[in-house]
């Protein structure tokens, strides 16, 4: 695996590093906590937002598909979660944020993949939720509606106009609007 640090900004004073690691391989996951750990000494707040789309109407949706999908957008949440709450258990506190998507919820054609992963990562989020709160970790979800990302950039640009009409600022939300609201929980 290719899990380098590089420093990201120091501008704020923040010792903020960057790294490269795929989640969705168990062993990967563990190396990147490892590192983490050895670099900072704890970890307090995790931020669950890997996720790819392979959209494809059901009938032709190959099994590779679905699972390249499950195993990015839900088996990663799990993978990173157990790993990271086991520290979190040891310091007491800690908070996990798992990214889902509205999808989950209004419906497109082809993304039963899609939309399986995101419901699994709410219902997931719910149930560990209750197995951690005692324990001072707090677990939730972040669905945002339409984020400007690369994985959009994919989209007919006329089914991009209709979602953000639909948007009550009538644009999409940027990846910094999500990190504010990841920090502010």
């Amino acid at each position: 695996s290719d899990q380098k640090a590089k420093e990201i900004d120091s501008s704020l004073g923040e010792n903020v590093k960057g790294y490269k690691s795929n989640v969705s391989k168990k062993e990967d996951c563990y190396n990147f906590v490892k590192l983490v750990l050895a670099m900072f000494g704890r970890i307090d707040i995790l931020v669950n937002n890997a996720g790819i789309t392979d959209d494809n109407l059901l009938i032709r949706m190959s099994q590779e598909h679905w699972s390249n999908v499950i195993t990015s957008n839900l088996d990663s949440v799990f993978n990173m979660t157990k790993l990271v709450v086991m520290h979190m258990l040891k310091q007491r506190q800690g908070s996990v944020k798992n990214l889902t998507s509205f999808v989950r919820i209004k419906r497109n054609a082809g993304q039963s993949n899609y939309a399986s992963s995101k419901a699994g990562v709410i219902r997931f989020t719910m149930s560990v939720s209750l197995d951690l709160v005692t324990k001072n970790i707090r677990s939730k979800c972040i669905a945002p509606v339409f984020i400007k990302t690369a994985m959009i950039d994919k989209l007919n640009k006329e089914h991009m106009y209709n979602w953000i009409k639909t948007i009550p600022l009538k644009r999409a939300g940027l990846g910094e609007d999500i990190a504010n609201v990841a920090m502010f929980l």
